[in-house]
């Protein structure tokens, strides 16, 4: 959302060596000094808390996380935590690394950079003690790659998703919606722009897609790219006007056809 230029995402995991990377292309990161902090841009945003776009509290919201505690808790929370990014705008790369929960960091290494796609990779390795484990367990590497799977069908057609090296075969929300039936022909788009292959498409801020169930109610649901596992008013709004339509329609066809 934030860079339009963002072609690739690839998620590694490793679970041998406690390892997991997340990379992207696109612009990336300014690697330069920050003009009040006095420290190189990626250093402030990954290894310094409270520091984040994310603070303005009236700016209307497209996109989560709140004043990117997320990435410096990762790094809090990992023995070794590595930083790398190609700044093609200043012509600049940037790699620094964090061991023992951010209470340790190297000295940046800042090159120059000539290639024109920028780049972020970040590097890390849980530390596992503060949760109580020996390794990742296959529920948590399952959950991590079903989190690269909703990736991969929440961004736009234009970035490639990538597991482990494999690219995830989801182009658009359609297809990632395909993945839950068995028959996707009986997928119904209740929403005349939710198909991105469609010609007439236009990028809106809602996509839903409606699928027959067994019998009991179910949603699966993002807001913002965040997974609300539990719903909300989002649902909930949505469903009652559905529901509010389908009542309509059924008190009119039996009004006029009599049955």
């Amino acid at each position: 959302v934030r860079d339009s230029t963002v072609t690739k995402i690839a998620v590694d995991i490793n679970n041998d060596k406690n390892l997991i990377s997340v990379y992207n292309d696109g612009v990336g990161i300014d690697v330069v000094i920050h003009p009040k902090e006095k420290i190189y841009v990626p250093e402030l945003i990954f290894g310094h808390l409270r520091t984040s776009t994310s603070f303005e509290d009236e700016e209307k919201r497209i996109v989560g996380g709140t004043y990117g505690l997320g990435s410096k808790l990762t790094n809090i929370f990992s023995t070794y935590f590595k930083v790398e990014v190609g700044d093609p705008i200043h012509h600049k790369s940037f790699s620094q690394t964090y061991t023992n929960n951010l209470s340790t960091k190297s000295t940046p290494i800042v090159k120059d950079y000539k290639d024109k796609t920028g780049y972020v990779r970040i590097s890390f390795k849980p530390d596992l003690k503060y949760f109580k484990i020996q390794s990742m367990s296959n529920d948590f590497i399952n959950l991590l790659q079903r989190r690269v799977y909703d990736l991969a069908g929440l961004t736009s057609k234009q970035v490639s998703v990538y597991l482990n090296g494999t690219k995830i075969p989801i182009s658009h929300f359609g297809d990632y919606v395909n993945m839950f039936t068995t028959d996707i022909n009986q997928a119904r788009q209740v929403h005349e722009n939710c198909d991105e292959d469609d010609p007439t498409y236009k990028e809106g801020r809602w996509r839903i897609i409606l699928i027959p169930s067994d019998g009991t109610f179910k949603q699966i649901s993002f807001v913002n790219g965040i997974y609300t596992s539990n719903g909300g008013r989002h649902v909930d709004y949505i469903m009652n006007r559905l529901l509010k339509l389908i009542k309509d329609y059924i008190t009119t066809k039996y009004k006029t056809d009599k049955i």
